[in-house]
């Protein structure tokens, strides 16, 4: 167990790198000048990690998008789609059979497509039918787990995002800076202190904003790293019935442990309900710990976020002595899938 936990170290230690390697080879991509013009929505297709890349970027850039941006986590695609249309496949393993069916429906509606993957199936299918295929090469992850290389497909496609015209442009000495002013915070000492703290617990996970996404990340962590079950939910929807549901059963004050992330890019109103809803929480008997960094911009922040949380889903994998890597219980609900035909 403990060579696999190296292997799932390592792949968090070079994010950095994953993320620097996706942006240069995202960039390495040519596709015809015509391919972005006139498009009426983007939609991203993605299961488990290779879902978290996209929704990361369309929160932490959400003021920026010039036309509707849809996350598609299901095998049918919106009735929306159209030649007007751009589809991102995107899927690590490329053989999500949940994605490999919303690409035929993409090719059915004539839709503009690119896929991204690693290999697999998809990779036959996009050079069979002719569509742009970017293929990662995951040299940073020696993991070989979607979540644990999430740095590529999130730089890649923020790169893609900016060739089509869709975010703004940033510069490779811009990103080379965001990336070594992320490898300087030290942010594994903290992570493990905080794992420590979560062992026996079940982390409720609170954040708005542009960190949505990053929060739904450490949730995705906690249940595949950690095998340890949590819970996301967002401010201000956390505050309209959630808050109604703590009293019953009131063992819950027993096992949840409740997160909540502050940032200094909150908006004043996000901010006035983020203290109230951690004084109420409190009120109710339960454990709160509000974290908070001072970086220099929100896109800095939501990866110093992703990757501490990387760490934590770690360390509590390490707290309960299990291994990170091997995901059995979805591995064994797959193959069932296959027998039930």
């Amino acid at each position: 167990m403990a060579e696999e936990q190296d292997l799932a170290a390592l792949s968090i230690t070079q994010f950095s790198r994953q993320c620097w390697q996706g942006w240069q080879e995202a960039g390495e991509l040519e596709l015809d000048p015509n391919f972005s013009q006139d498009l009426a929505n983007v939609i991203f297709c993605g299961m488990g990690g290779s879902a978290l890349g996209p929704e990361v970027l369309r929160d932490n850039w959400a003021r920026q998008l010039k036309i509707p941006w849809l996350l598609n986590r299901d095998y049918k695609l919106p009735f929306i789609v159209s030649d007007r249309s751009l589809v991102v496949l995107n899927s690590y393993s490329g053989n999500t059979e949940e994605v490999l069916a919303a690409a035929e429906e993409a090719r059915g509606a004539g839709a503009r497509v690119i896929v991204v993957s690693t290999n697999g199936q998809l990779e036959a299918w996009a050079v069979e039918h002719k569509y742009p295929y970017l293929k990662l090469d995951p040299q940073y992850n020696p993991s070989r787990q979607p979540r644990l290389g999430l740095g590529y497909s999130l730089f890649a496609l923020w790169r893609l995002l900016q060739q089509w015209g869709l975010l703004s442009r940033c510069s490779e000495g811009e990103v080379r800076k965001i990336l070594q002013d992320l490898d300087q915070l030290r942010l594994a000492e903290g992570a493990k202190k905080l794992a420590g703290r979560l062992k026996k617990r079940i982390p409720f996970l609170i954040a708005a904003e542009h960190l949505c996404g990053a929060v739904h990340v450490w949730s995705n962590c906690f249940n595949e790293n950690s095998k340890s079950f949590s819970f996301y939910a967002y401010l201000p929807e956390f505050n309209h019935h959630y808050l109604e549901g703590l009293s019953f059963p009131a063992e819950t004050r027993n096992y949840f442990y409740f997160l909540l992330w502050d940032s200094p890019f909150y908006s004043d109103s996000l901010q006035r309900r983020l203290y109230l809803t951690q004084e109420l929480l409190e009120k109710r008997g339960y454990r709160v710990l509000l974290r908070r960094q001072e970086l220099k911009n929100p896109w800095l922040e939501t990866l110093a976020v992703i990757k501490e949380g990387l760490w934590v889903s770690y360390y509590l994998a390490r707290e309960y002595e299990v291994d990170p890597l091997p995901v059995p219980a979805v591995e064994q609900f797959k193959l069932r899938l296959q027998e039930k035909g």
